[in-house]
């Protein structure tokens, strides 16, 4: 994916929002990621810490987000 490439190259370290395929916004930890999704009234949304490889695992229906 090549956003997510760009993401990582340019905020690595950095935790990512991302909902609908838009990325909410990019903050420094996840106490300030928690107050972007109160502040904006979400209870779903991913979030990925930029440059961090992750392993391919199985994600359970409610992980999902419509």
């Amino acid at each position: 994916m090549k956003v997510m490439k760009e993401l990582d190259r340019s905020y690595k370290g950095k935790y990512v929002l991302l909902k609908g395929g838009m990325v909410l916004a990019i903050v420094d930890n996840l106490n300030e990621a928690y107050e972007v999704l109160r502040d904006k009234r979400l209870e779903k949304c991913i979030i990925y810490r930029a440059g961090e490889v992750f392993e391919k695992g199985e994600w359970g229906w409610s992980s999902i987000d419509p």
